[in-house]
């Protein structure tokens, strides 16, 4: 089914509250309030972000204030833009602002919309305001009954950015659901990425947009649907009830609804609207609604399947102790042997743990995807064994965490570790366990930092610094967390207090380039960055340096000369770090180098991206998307020799994957286009289309991208000129 996106990271619209009228005066030339003069009287921007400019405005003829919002998008996508402009003109509902006009004035697009009087809920929450559960409950379902509104349309509109400062709660005690983008079809249906706000965005569309930031800035058609409406709208509800903003934590905003006394019927509609499991959340906004509004019928039903789960608990713990019953031939294990076989288990964890750190990042599939399955039903089994013999001991749990985090299951990790970590463990922690549990803690901190939660990062780094306060590295990455977080201050001293414990003289530095970075002061940045490169002999510290160095270098701008810069270092680091370790290097490597052909149009930095993405082939690092990235490269280079082969290799290896045949369509396409007319022979190109075609329809009938489209027309061209047939 296709979609209007509508959702963009967006500024305010406060009633009142003028920011500046830049470009404005009276006096001066403005080619805006030039062409809108007659219609509008322009009162001042009132906001501004990365979705466009904001204007109040008052209309002459309707006598009533308006907004006309700037649209930043590119040109050529006006007459679409107006298309989808007309569908959402036609949207009328009580909950939703009018969108009245589409004008393009000087080359820029603008959005006519009602001007809605009210303060926003985000004002409402910082200002104090506590919602009690019934307004919670009639905000959210007004809520809902918008979204139902246009997910039901001929072609559904996704907001995509539903958050407290999006919606307006008006003097009339209502909501309205506010900023209406036009952002649908743009760019052949990849939606432009604007960015989304944690905790009230979908994972699945934090996953999105983060792929599309690393991958070309669009999000893929597909990626998100009506069921990430409906995240965030259990976001709200959530927001509203406990006046927090939520996290991806079941059993946290289970104990924070709890002890707020919410009732048990809409903690159940807030927990499966936050499902991080599209398939297990509401597939509609209609049966969000009709649980939300009969919410207290829900109570009995929730509260019944609270207890089956308890009485199946109890009935499982029933079976396992009549077993031990049974197994009364039990041989008890002297002390000795029990401990000896406690430490080879664990030693067996710790070497797994230890080997994944290198594999895990891989994202091969295949034999690759089943050795790590196998590596992890191992490591299960290792772990079981160890607490079957001391259930008491942190030492375990420390070794099956560290394997899902160097495993790149951060999410996995961190509700491991919160599974393991309880008051009273930590009450009874002490020498050896202590220890540990600081360990675990640490991890925990780190999945955090991984998800960007900081404050819930912060909180895990200061237990694990209470439970052993003479590890530096908790100091370092405390310091760093709370520079990310805006608390430079309080991670000075956390700096001077982890020099006293012995935190060498480069992790300083790495921490104090983290400052600058922060701060936006990318030269002081780098320098402090080299000089952690020349002052230890940690490898570790030093990958991180080298990232860190390429990271301020692209934050700077991408332009040729800090390219340049990027690929140098960088090129020192694919020469000293190790094998193992050096697959970021070659990623960022690689991608610097399609920057400056980009910036260039040098042929040579696609040939030294292609001997980049050839490492990573020769090392065991690639995966599709590498080799549909060497293959492009080949083909800017017009060496369609060497794309095909390696599109053959990428056909043998990933033969269930559409973009294997997507390649080989545009390699064979150009070779017919290469001979004489009368030479041509399209047949093999018609197969590799049609097979793509096919493969991505079975994956999703929406997942389209840019490069099929052009296929797509190629194909109906050569059909419309009787080359091939239907």
């Amino acid at each position: 089914m296709n979609h209007i996106w509508e959702g963009s990271l967006t500024e305010k619209v406060f009633p009142g509250k003028e920011s500046g009228t830049e470009g404005l005066s009276p006096d001066a030339e403005d080619p805006f309030r030039d062409s809108v003069e007659d219609t509008y009287i322009i009162e001042g921007q009132i906001g501004a972000g990365s979705g466009g400019i904001v204007y109040k405005a008052y209309h002459k003829r309707l006598k009533k204030p308006l907004v006309l919002k700037k649209i930043k998008i590119p040109h050529q996508n006006i007459e679409e833009n107006r298309r989808e402009a007309d569908i959402l003109k036609q949207l009328r509902h009580s909950y939703l602002p009018g969108v009245l006009d589409f004008i393009t004035i000087a080359g820029d697009i603008y959005t006519v919309m009602d001007f809605i009087d009210g303060d926003t809920l985000s004002d409402c929450l910082s200002g104090g305001r506590l919602f009690t559960q019934n307004e919670a409950v009639k905000y959210s379902c007004q809520l809902l009954e918008a979204l139902k509104y246009l997910h039901e349309q001929p072609i559904p509109v996704l907001h995509g950015d539903i958050k407290p400062s999006n919606i307006m709660l008006t003097k009339a005690g209502n909501i309205c659901l506010i900023d209406f983008n036009i952002s649908g079809y743009l760019m052949n249906g990849c939606v432009p990425v604007n960015g989304y706000s944690k905790g009230f965005a979908s994972p699945e569309q934090e996953q999105a947009i983060q792929e599309a930031i690393m991958r070309g800035g669009f999000v893929r058609p597909g990626a998100i649907d009506e069921r990430s409406d409906l995240y965030s709208a259990g976001a709200i509800l959530f927001v509203l009830l406990t006046g927090k903003n939520p996290e991806r934590d079941e059993m946290w905003l289970q104990e924070e609804m709890k002890a707020q006394g919410i009732s048990d019927g809409i903690i159940h509609v807030v927990l499966k609207a936050l499902n991080e499991n599209p398939d297990n959340r509401y597939a509609s906004a209609d049966q969000m609604l009709s649980d939300l509004k009969d919410y207290r019928k829900l109570e009995h039903r929730y509260k019944v399947e609270k207890r089956c789960r308890i009485a199946a608990s109890v009935l499982v713990a029933g079976v396992l102790i009549a077993i031990v019953v049974m197994a009364g031939s039990y041989v008890k294990i002297r002390s000795k042997e029990k401990e000896q076989i406690y430490q080879e288990n664990l030693l067996a964890m710790e070497s797994q743990a230890n080997d994944v750190k290198n594999d895990g990042q891989r994202e091969n599939i295949g034999e690759q995807g089943s050795e790590s399955e196998n590596d992890y039903h191992r490591m299960v089994e290792y772990y079981k064994q160890c607490i079957k013999l001391f259930p008491e001991r942190c030492a375990p749990k420390v070794e099956m965490a560290r394997f899902l985090y160097n495993s790149g299951k951060y999410e996995e990790c961190r509700k491991f570790v919160r599974e393991s970590l309880t008051q009273e463990t930590d009450a009874a922690a002490a020498g050896e366990e202590a220890t540990a549990y600081g360990k675990l803690y640490y991890l925990l901190g780190n999945c955090y930092e991984h998800a960007d939660s900081l404050e819930e990062a912060i909180q895990a780094y200061e237990f694990a610094i209470k439970m052993d306060e003479s590890n530096p590295d908790y100091f370092r990455d405390y310091a760093i967390a709370l520079v990310r977080n805006g608390k430079k201050a309080q991670a000075e001293d956390v700096l001077e207090e982890a020099k006293e414990k012995g935190l060498m003289e480069s992790q300083i530095s790495l921490v104090r380039g983290e400052i600058y970075l922060e701060q936006g002061s990318y030269e002081e940045a780098v320098e402090a960055f080299k000089s952690c490169l020349t002052g230890t002999e940690g490898e570790g510290d030093r990958l991180r340096a080298y990232l860190l160095i390429s990271k301020a270098y692209e934050m700077a701008g991408i332009t040729r000369e800090n390219m340049l810069e990027t690929v140098s270092i960088l090129e020192e680091a694919r020469r000293s770090i190790s094998l193992d370790r050096r697959a970021p290097v070659l990623e960022c490597l690689a991608q610097a180098y399609i920057h400056l052909l980009d910036l260039t149009g040098d042929l040579e930095y696609a040939d030294k991206g292609v001997s980049v993405f050839q490492e990573i082939i020769q090392d065991g690092w690639s995966d599709a998307q590498t080799y549909n990235n060497i293959i492009v490269l080949l083909q800017r280079e017009g060496d369609l020799e060497q794309a095909e082969k390696y599109a053959e290799e990428m056909l043998r290896l990933y033969p269930d994957d559409y973009r294997s045949y997507k390649r080989s369509a545009f390699i064979e396409n150009a070779r017919q286009e290469s001979l004489d007319p009368e030479s041509r022979d399209y047949r093999r190109f018609v197969s590799y289309y049609q097979k793509a075609d096919t493969l991505l329809g079975q994956v999703s009938l929406e997942q389209e991208d840019v490069e099929m489209r052009i296929l797509q027309n190629a194909y109906m061209q050569l059909v419309s000129k009787g080359w091939v047939s239907e």
